[in-house]
């Protein structure tokens, strides 16, 4: 297919959704730009940029510069805590240890699309781009995105064709890309190979330099033996050891649920999201106590709710307007996010709580 005729059956496919509920998820690379560009000349005009705070700042840059090009405004948003707390919290980002993108990337996109009332993000996703890819499909649903459909209106064009619509529209060549990078997006990413990785250090020293001083301290208070070798690569396969500390009990009697070894003093306020005759009371309301024994305020959860009720409190931690809870129980939804909970599965030390049968 010739890609004039590619670009008609791009713009034909977005044409068949509602303008005022679609916006571009703009990630500042070159298939996410062409994806702007086609969804501009049929007057799709919201976009949105995800700054997850490791980000080129030339890239940011790029995105100011290609709103004024096209005419489009790109919204620029930011997670509820940055990288640099999160690290600090969950440990080093891994291919084992992948809490990264559930918090500084959709957590923020969640946040945009139920404030706008998007209903669709247009993407520049790619069959060709990896084999975790391949199977993807023009409409898709994204786990971490459950309430907003996936457009991918190139998802089979040729990265050849990519270059080729850029040229031929005069389109500006996102950065990175004249430097020998595969593709933009989080500088530090355990999915870059090694090679890349070592362009990436070369173009943004200041911020590898900060990681690195991260990595060597983690790997300080971690005990890695090796610590060069962790430092260099190791960190992208990491797997954390478990730390889980029990700090209570639970159990169910006539009268509810009984927490007792210190728990009783707590106000759990996620209790409230139980049905009261649920015959498996005892293990939801264990993940709920366990969600707010470990929440960081990261917001990650917020997207599993369809109703809006789960939100973060002025003390930054997780709650629950039981006004707007439908009692779905997506919230603890594992296979959407793990464990229902970031912090609960994520952080160097982990609270837990027995259950007495």
């Amino acid at each position: 297919m010739l890609l004039k005729e590619k670009e008609i059956e791009a713009m034909y496919f977005l044409r068949q959704f509602p303008i005022d509920r679609v916006a571009v998820s703009f990630s500042g690379g070159k298939d996410s730009l062409v994806a702007l560009h086609l969804a501009s000349r049929i007057g799709i005009r919201k976009a949105v940029f995800c700054d997850t705070t490791i980000e080129s700042q030339k890239v940011i840059e790029f995105v100011k510069e290609v709103e004024t090009i096209l005419g489009v405004k790109i919204d620029i948003v930011k997670p509820k805590k940055s990288f640099w707390e999160l690290v600090h919290l969950l440990g080093v980002p891994s291919v084992h240890n992948r809490w990264c993108c559930p918090t500084i990337k959709f957590q923020p996109l969640n946040e945009y699309a139920r404030k706008h009332k998007i209903e669709y993000y247009v993407t520049g996703l790619r069959r060709e781009e990896s084999v975790i890819r391949k199977e993807y499909k023009k409409i898709e649903v994204n786990p971490m995105l459950p309430h907003v459909i996936q457009l991918n209106p190139i998802v089979e064009w040729s990265e050849k064709d990519v270059w080729e619509y850029i040229r031929k529209y005069e389109l500006p060549i996102p950065p990175g890309y004249e430097n020998g990078l595969l593709r933009n997006g989080c500088v530090i990413c355990p999915y870059k190979s090694p090679k890349e990785l070592g362009k990436v250090k070369k173009l943004e020293p200041e911020m590898w330099e900060r990681f690195e001083e991260f990595l060597n301290y983690y790997a300080h208070i971690s005990g890695i033996p090796d610590k060069n070798r962790f430092i260099e690569s190791g960190w992208r396969s990491w797997r954390p050891p478990v730390k889980r500390k029990i700090v209570g009990k639970i159990k169910v009697n006539e009268s509810g649920i009984v927490l007792t070894n210190g728990l009783e003093k707590r106000n759990f306020k996620l209790l409230k999201i139980l049905k009261k005759d649920d015959p498996d009371k005892l293990k939801k309301a264990k993940i709920l106590i366990e969600k707010e024994l470990n929440c960081i305020g990261c917001g990650a959860c917020l997207s599993l709710c369809p109703t809006g009720a789960l939100y973060i409190n002025r003390e930054g931690l997780i709650d629950v307007d039981i006004g707007k809870c439908t009692h779905c129980y997506e919230c603890l939804n594992s296979s959407k996010l793990r464990g229902g909970c970031i912090g609960r599965n994520y952080k160097l030390e982990v609270f837990i709580v027995d259950v007495e049968n």
